[in-house]
């Protein structure tokens, strides 16, 4: 059944055999997600998980072009012009940072098939599951630096897991990894090429590697290994660029990597067209990032507790946020008018990490993997 546009359903591999499947269904929008589909997800892994007879989970798009482009930020800064338009704000915040630790956290392996484009929370979405795919047609980012808000979605944690300096570049940048970039630096555990996709997900689907008793999730591993093509990690244009990136990164300060950024004089496009969007990002959402993932919890629950005090604020305080997602989406002029407009005149952050009105109830749906509203 087509559930505001998530397909929700049941994989039946055996006997009283089952992987719940859910498909993002909105390619019009490249599956933007919305509270809607977060809201179905949710309920579809919550009852998946109490289920004895759902083996695995399985995500995936309808849709070849993208897995997802990111959350709906359109509706969200939308809501923030609304008189009561700040708590729905916030409570979508709250829902999709709960889907994205839950699946992180989730009880039974979580499948995520990420062909085509995945960014943002696309992303967020897809680097919790337990077996991430990929492909050539894969391309992955973390965008929101250039509409006023911050790489979030859990990024405080995965991208503080990859090679030295590539999360922060990322974060900073905005720059895009290819399917076989994301398996060198981990972002992925295996890459299937798109014309096999078909033939796999049968394999998967016809549960010839299940049996009773098995460990689920190796035997996943197993089957997945005969398909994913790991020598393509020696194709990846990562490999040739995280020397480089290394060396921009590892300074003492923000303040010292925006002096280096600025005075860098990248040697090929893709460095140049990250070296653009760093000038052109918002300073403020920079600054952010930056002390976000600097000082990241090591506890999962207290880490997406504090992305989403921050993202929090920045609905409070969203004019860098609208302003953004006006230039960027809405107007599409990419003009920004950034307040401050320069990195020098952020005046500190510490305001940002402030537990908000809804912490502890956010923090109760994470203790007990069931979603109730926050406000």
């Amino acid at each position: 059944m087509n559930l505001l546009e998530v397909v929700i359903r049941t994989e039946k591999i055996q006997n009283d055999v089952y992987i719940g499947r859910i498909s993002l269904d909105r390619p019009q929008a490249l599956n933007a997600l919305n509270y809607e589909m977060y809201l179905s997800i949710s309920r579809a892994l919550e009852e998946s998980e109490g289920q004895d007879d759902i083996a695995a989970v399985l995500i995936d798009s309808t849709s070849p072009k993208a897995f997802s482009a990111g959350g709906d930020v359109k509706w969200v800064t939308s809501c923030l012009s609304e008189p009561d338009g700040l708590v729905s704000a916030k409570e979508f915040f709250a829902l999709e940072y709960y889907v994205d630790y839950l699946v992180r956290t989730f009880a039974k392996p979580v499948i995520c098939w990420a062909d085509g484009i995945t960014m943002g929370a696309g992303l967020g979405l897809m680097n919790g599951a337990s077996h991430r795919i990929v492909s050539e047609t894969t391309v992955l980012a973390m965008p929101e630096v250039k509409i006023g808000l911050f790489p979030d979605v859990g990024a405080s944690y995965f991208l503080n897991r990859l090679p030295i300096g590539v999360g922060l570049f990322m974060g900073l940048t905005a720059a895009q990894l290819s399917g076989e970039d994301a398996l060198t630096v981990s972002l992925a555990d295996f890459f299937i090429p798109s014309d096999q996709r078909v033939m796999a997900l049968a394999e998967i689907l016809s549960g010839r590697w299940f049996q009773k008793g098995v460990d689920v999730s190796q035997a996943l591993t197993g089957l997945l290994d005969e398909w994913s093509q790991p020598q393509v990690v020696h194709q990846a244009p990562i490999m040739d660029r995280m020397s480089e990136i290394a060396e921009l990164m590892d300074q003492d300060s923000l303040k010292d990597i925006d002096s280096i950024l600025r005075d860098w004089e990248p040697g090929d496009e893709y460095f140049k067209k990250c070296k653009y969007v760093y000038e052109e990002a918002c300073p403020l959402s920079i600054n952010v990032f930056y002390e976000l993932l600097k000082k990241a919890p090591r506890d999962l629950i207290q880490l997406y507790a504090r992305e989403w005090n921050v993202a929090a604020h920045f609905c409070e305080h969203s004019e860098s946020f609208v302003e953004g997602v006006r230039a960027v989406l809405v107007d599409k002029d990419n003009d920004p008018n950034w307040k401050p407009s320069r990195l020098s005149r952020v005046q500190g952050v510490p305001e940002f990490f402030i537990d908000k009105d809804g912490h502890d109830r956010f923090v109760q749906n994470l203790k007990n993997h069931k979603y109730v509203k926050v406000f």
